[in-house]
């Protein structure tokens, strides 16, 4: 925290424990609950990276465990990179392939199997990466090209959209030509990792997103705020504006940024926090450049590597 972190990736790749084993990782799937519980706790984003085809591993058990992801409350990341096992030369998994002890899964599995992993993401998760940039003359077995391109082909073909955050951005949906409607204020809430997780977002009816805000709602504060006041701590993990940068106080065409929406989520997760939940004090973990916009624009104060707020309870 100290050195401004606001997001964390896990090497996660799998949750079988035989897997791990073979593969000699060093954690447990208990590591991965654990650490996935300290991080969300002290406010930063948790992303998963997820290596499908894994020795020991099939195209179905992959895509069982995947979903498991989703439907267990101990895991639900904020984000995943998609890395497809390569054989990578002067590696013990290149001398399992020669040997014939490891067979990856051929392009068409992989290509279809990501197509079912991207279909199965929630709403609330960014997935920011497929395939490892490593270049092609290291690999000697599994994929050696982008899959992005030919996994949006095949899903637009199936009819099946990806609904993760990247696919759903007012930017990117801008460029591939599609229609744009009218932003309003959604909800969702789950549980993750021990509390009430609250995605709030900017969208239209066909779900494009211009900007989100997730705020969680726990009972153990990280230990440099103090006792939580009621037995519970409203944080917020994650204030984003769809687009590219702008400076405040800039207006450019076009842009999603400085068109009220970060003011509408903030009011909307304050009021949340004090009318739902009775907490008063609202803390929020941000990048070190970031900390003077919630000073100025909201009202905020810097206690720790966070910046706090106390409201008055109804």
């Amino acid at each position: 925290l100290e050195f401004g972190t606001t997001r964390v990736g896990l090497g996660v790749q799998t949750l079988d424990e035989e897997i791990y084993r073979r593969v000699r990782r060093g954690h447990t799937v208990e590591d991965v609950v654990r650490a996935s519980g300290l991080l969300r706790e002290h406010g930063l984003k948790v992303h998963y990276h997820w290596m499908p085809g894994l020795p020991g591993a099939t195209p179905e058990t992959d895509l069982a465990l995947f979903r498991e992801l989703f439907s267990d409350a101990r895991f639900r990341p904020d984000g995943l990179k998609l890395y497809p096992t390569m054989v990578v030369a002067g590696t013990e998994l290149e001398r399992w392939y020669r040997a014939g002890d490891y067979h990856p899964y051929d392009d068409d599995t992989m290509t279809d199997l990501v197509c079912r992993l991207k279909a199965a993401v929630p709403k609330y998760v960014r997935i920011s990466r497929v395939l490892r940039d490593i270049p092609a003359r290291y690999i000697v077995g599994g994929l050696k090209d982008s899959l992005r391109g030919p996994v949006r082909e095949r899903m637009k073909a199936q009819g099946v959209e990806c609904r993760c955050i990247r696919c759903r951005e007012y930017g990117h949906r801008q460029q591939i030509g599609r229609e744009i409607g009218a932003p309003g204020l959604t909800r969702m809430g789950y549980e993750a990792s021990g509390g009430q997780e609250i995605l709030l977002s900017v969208e239209d009816e066909n779900e494009t997103l211009f900007g989100l805000l997730r705020l969680r709602i726990q009972s153990r504060p990280p230990p440099e705020l103090g006792p939580a006041v009621n037995g519970k701590l409203a944080l917020i993990r994650e204030l984003h504006v769809s687009g590219p940068e702008v400076p405040l106080k800039e207006r450019r065409s076009g842009a999603a940024q400085h068109r009220g929406w970060g003011k509408l989520l903030m009011a909307e997760a304050e009021r949340i926090a004090v009318e739902e939940f009775r907490v008063p004090s609202i803390v929020v973990l941000s990048g070190t450049g970031a900390k003077e916009y919630y000073r100025t624009e909201f009202g905020y104060s810097s206690k720790g590597n966070y910046v706090v707020k106390s409201q008055p309870l109804p």
